[in-house]
């Protein structure tokens, strides 16, 4: 099944520390190629859920792109984001 575009739809809302496990099991898989979808839907915990976002899409595992999305660019929400891709 390699060779295969796999997409993960994260909603990431206040999700914080939580993120970062998520991330890191995502980037421990073997197959490549893989899109995460990073949807923030309104976060107010100080920034530390965007700021996890930005780090993961800035240091993303070689074969993964990172798509962030926000409530600002969609009303629809992080399902628009997927729908979008394809």
């Amino acid at each position: 099944m390699h060779g295969v575009l796999v997409s993960v739809l994260i909603p990431c809302k206040n999700t914080g520390e939580l993120l970062k496990p998520c991330l890191a099991s995502i980037a421990e898989s073997s197959h490549r190629p893989l899109e995460v979808c990073l949807y923030d839907d309104g976060s107010d915990d100080d920034g530390v859920t965007l700021g996890i976002i930005a780090e993961y899409a800035s240091n993303a595992p070689q074969g993964i792109s990172v798509i962030i999305g926000s409530r600002s660019q969609s009303d629809d929400g992080a399902p628009s984001i997927g729908a979008a891709r394809n």
